[in-house]
């Protein structure tokens, strides 16, 4: 392998590079499978789709963790227009790694065969793809909102398409099939012609041509285009379908017959075909015949969950009335839905629709059925404290004000109206106001002292800690006989850092009532957090001593074990905790981030129905919710939960920021950045998400939207080395290494920190300056000491004399971090490739340990099968090297690989097409003349 080889191969270790990982469950190499797997894919090459799925399933057997088994019997269902099955296969392809742009189009091929066109708009979205696959994904998108009747939404969705990849011809066609659907068959017709003069004989293009004669009623001419399309492409199923129509249409039933029953499939899915020939064959006079295809596209239908509609008003609004008593929201609000179209003027419907949509979080449409009532009860306390409440969590103060003002006048000193009218008074900014409210509220009872507790812990939550200590002082000097107001502020005053004042707080406490056991908790916490781990220890024993079995001692004796390390006594803790108190939420969310530090996958699989029972409207609930579903590569499960996030977050801000956060990491960014631009709507001035705004963007390839938010920055943030740090990005992103190198010095002087030096080293990299990155990145590493000071640091110092060819520095460097105690996969990966390099017997065995961290990673399981290909172990070395290709399916070295093992174990006819695949891109690739050489020295063995 030649240098240039080597460096493009080498992890960049980026983000908590050094943070200690632990592996997740995964299966031990299973060579049987790897055999099996192989001789699937060459059954399904040859078209025997029924022996491949078999020995797949075979492979899944032994190994279900086989992640290019699963691929490819996904493609096998495809082809037996197994929607569903290919769409569970695929959803495990993606948990276990698999390469979104190969999942992508093929799970989108799923759900249109099961006609699940929404799904397709909820999991189909384009990315930090090539431009020719995300303009892909735009057109499956325009097409499943063309198939909703979503006209508009379709052709910007093609048009965006288009924009993507001006030479493709699928966005017009898409566009003009949407024009077709909206009448405007004269704008479809030029789009036609347009793509046929950049493709004369492209059968879709052909396609849309006979669907335009088609609408205008020219079935003959329709019947000439369909034709030619079968004449380019026998097997185009649509074509087929389509030409049957035009039969029928033309009273050409037999042909029509012909047709499609070349193309019915007794165990297909489709119920289009099954539904034509019942149509058919009835016409023909053949009822039974006609019968029996309508029973099979009944059958397919009707495994679709039924809608039941009740036709009796009273039974309707009866059955909404016990299924909400029991729980059953959705069916609920289903009937409820029903019921208020047909009675709009019923309040008594109307209320108890508002008030699930409201418990559901669906804020707009509670607001859509409760206003209208306002007609009939304008004077009703419930409904007047509802909607000023809806107003509340959806950050329109002013409204919520009105509401709820109307609501104390008629209903005098109720509390709930008062509390939620104090809370949107400190919102608006009329602080003592809504403390004054507040203050009379909470002093009322205990219930209503609980809203002011909230009102603390929502600030808390939010790190609007001075806040919170402000908002705990007044409740407490007002309620001075309320202990747990002053342990409130104790608290509050540990978040905003006066530990003093907290000790002296929960001292006053317990000089007030020795035995009262939350602020002596909260003194072991603080002695916790200062190190006295032997007084903390000694305090919760004496506790444990006095409240034997008590779920608090319990949590914190976790929280001791845990910073002690002890992970393992944290966990049996605060299970028997949680055993001694289900509903207390701080309890499950601690034991949820115990179970994620452990991995273990069968507790939180346990853990997760647990918190939507108890906690389904909880924000920390929802954001472990789905970071469990992360943990567990459900990845469209936590989007769901992050969406859901939303919803309840309504007007508060820092929620939204953290929604946005969730969503990134579960790679949905047009939700992430949705969420962002919502939260700077509450919050304009609020820096931190607007800079996480631009990276989103520039993740998203949306360079237009982030050069805006960058303008904003530089605006109105000039000093912030942040400000300057987003400019360098959007710079190079715009291919403007220059500009991104002045702005990241400018960040630089302004105190920037290693995130900066990290970005202004790469700018140097990236403009081919090697000498220079690596001379900067070693000048700012001396400045903060040993290289284990700077870990990060180091290892990119690391990759930069590799890049410069110093290998012996780079491995002394890596070597004594190693020394440090700091391990890391791409660490690891890059010194077994020099050790590979170097011919060190060590590089196998270093190999494997970061593969041991990082199986899910596509360098390294190339890594680890390279090298095993290299020491002889070409079938071991082939799974591995499969896994990677289908976790990045750009990267041609891995392809590459694969034909090296492929050869070596006298697999030819597949190595030459891997390679003549490979070199069929004229693109850089470093080891395009090996591949040239293994093409011409295997070629004459075909």
């Amino acid at each position: 392998m030649n240098a240039s080889s080597f460096v493009a191969r080498l992890i960049l270790c980026k983000l908590l590079a050094f943070a200690i990982a632990i592996p997740g469950a995964f299966a031990a190499d299973n060579e049987k499978a790897a055999v099996l797997y192989e001789e699937a894919l060459q059954q399904f090459e040859k078209g025997e789709l029924s022996t491949a799925a078999i020995q797949l399933k075979n492979v899944l057997r032994d190994d279900p963790r086989f992640l290019a088994a699963h691929v490819l019997l996904a493609r096998v269902y495809l082809k037996q227009f197994d929607g569903a099955q290919a769409e569970k296969e695929l959803k495990i392809a993606q948990r276990l790694g698999a390469d979104q742009a190969l999942v992508l189009p093929l799970l989108a091929e799923a759900y249109g065969q099961q006609r699940n066109y929404r799904q397709i708009l909820k999991d189909i979205n384009p990315g930090n793809f090539s431009h020719e696959l995300n303009a892909r994904l735009l057109v499956i998108r325009g097409d499943a909102y063309r198939e909703l009747g979503q006209l508009d939404q379709a052709i910007f969705s093609y048009r965006e398409a288009a924009r993507y990849d001006p030479a493709s011809i699928d966005p017009l066609l898409g566009e003009a099939t949407a024009l077709m659907a909206n009448g405007q068959l004269l704008t479809a017709g030029q789009l036609i012609d347009r793509a046929l003069a950049l493709d004369p004989g492209a059968p879709r293009a052909w396609y849309a041509k006979g669907s335009l004669a088609h609408a205008r009623g020219r079935l003959q001419e329709a019947l000439r285009h369909y034709s030619h399309v079968l004449e380019l492409a026998p097997e185009d199923y649509t074509a087929r379908v389509a030409r049957a129509g035009v039969y029928m249409d033309l009273g050409n039933n037999a042909a029509a017959i012909r047709d499609l029953e070349r193309l019915y499939d007794p165990e297909a899915y489709d119920p289009q075909v099954p539904y034509l020939l019942g149509i058919a064959h009835v016409r023909m006079g053949n009822v039974d015949t006609s019968r029996k295809y309508m029973n099979r596209a009944n059958e397919i239908l009707t495994a679709l969950p039924p809608e039941v509609i009740k036709a009796h008003g009273e039974t309707l609004l009866l059955s909404s009335l016990v299924e909400y008593s029991l729980g059953e929201w959705e069916k609920a609000l289903d009937h409820l839905d029903d019921y208020v179209k047909r009675y709009p003027d019923n309040p008594g419907g109307r209320k108890l629709l508002g008030s699930i949509l409201f418990d559901k979080g669906r804020y707009d449409s509670a607001l859509l059925a409760l206003e209208p009532a306002l007609e009939q009860i304008p004077n009703d306390y419930k409904l007047l404290t509802m909607l000023g409440t809806i107003y509340l969590k959806k950050g329109q103060l002013i409204q919520a004000v009105d509401f709820l003002d109307k609501a104390v006048s008629v209903g005098g000193k109720a509390t709930e109206a008062r509390t939620q009218r104090g809370l949107a008074r400190l919102g608006l900014g009329n602080e003592e106001a809504g403390i004054d409210e507040l203050s009379e509220v909470f002093a009322q009872g205990e219930a209503t002292r609980q809203a002011g507790i909230a009102l603390v812990m929502e600030h808390l939550k939010r790190g609007e800690n001075a806040a919170a200590v402000r908002i705990a002082r007044i409740l407490s000097e007002r309620n001075p006989d309320k202990p747990e107001l002053l342990n409130l502020l104790a608290g509050a005053e540990v978040a905003a850092g006066d530990i003093e004042g907290a000790r002296r707080h929960y001292r006053q406490i317990l000089e007030q009532g020795p035995d009262i056991l939350v602020p002596a908790i909260n003194l072991a916490k603080i002695e916790r957090a200062q190190g006295q781990v032997d007084k903390a220890r000694a305090r919760l024993q004496a506790l444990a001593r006095q409240y034997p079995g008590n779920e608090l001692v319990m949590v914190e004796q976790a929280h001791l074990e845990e910073s002690e390390g002890h992970l393992e006594k944290a966990i049996d803790l605060v299970e028997k905790a949680v055993a001694l108190k289900e509903s207390a939420i701080t309890s499950q969310l601690y034991l949820g981030e115990l179970y994620l530090r452990a991995g273990a996958r069968e507790k939180l699989v346990q853990l997760l129905p647990r918190l939507g029972r108890l906690f389904p409207r909880d924000l920390r609930a929802m954001a472990l919710a789905g970071r469990i579903h992360l943990a567990l590569g459900e990845v469209e499960k936590a989007r769901l939960e992050f969406h859901d996030m939303f919803t309840v977050a309504g007007g508060n801000a820092r929620a939204l920021v953290e929604v946005a956060r969730l969503s990134r990491a579960a790679g949905d960014l047009d939700w992430a950045a949705w969420s962002l631009v919502n939260a700077l709507k509450i919050k304009p001035q609020w820096l931190a998400p607007r800079l996480a705004l631009v990276e989103v963007y520039l993740q998203a390839d949306k360079p237009a939207e982030a050069a805006e938010v960058v303008a904003y920055l530089l605006k109105h943030f000039p000093d912030e080395p942040a400000s300057h740090r987003a400019a360098g990005d959007l710079a190079l992103a715009q291919g403007n290494g220059a500009q991104g190198i002045s702005e990241y010095q400018i960040a630089l002087q302004k105190g920037g920190g290693e995130d900066v030096v990290l970005r202004l080293y790469r700018a140097y990299l990236a403009g081919g300056d090697i000498q220079r990155a690596v001379d900067f990145l070693r000048d700012q590493l001396a400045k903060r000491g040993a290289p284990e000071d700077s870990p990060v640091l180091a290892a990119a110092l690391a990759e930069g004399q590799l890049r410069l060819g110093d290998a012996d520095a780079a491995r002394a460097l890596y070597e004594q971090l190693l020394a440090a105690g700091l391990r890391n996969a791409g660490m690891l990966n890059n010194l077994a490739m020099i050790y590979f390099e170097q011919k060190d017997p060590r590089a196998l065995r270093i190999a494997r340990e970061a593969h041991e961290l990082a199986p899910e990673q596509p360098r390294i399981s190339d890594t680890l099968g390279w090298l095993l290909v290299r020491a002889g172990k070409a079938e071991e070395g082939l799974r591995h090297l499969r896994n990677a290709n289908l976790r990045d399916t750009a990267d041609r070295r891995i392809r590459y690989h694969i034909a090296v093992a492929l050869a070596e174990l006298g697999r030819t006819g597949e190595a030459l097409r891997m390679l003549r695949g490979i070199l069929a891109d004229e693109g850089a690739f470093a080891d395009r003349e090996a591949a040239k050489a293994l093409l011409k020295r295997i070629s004459g063995q075909k």
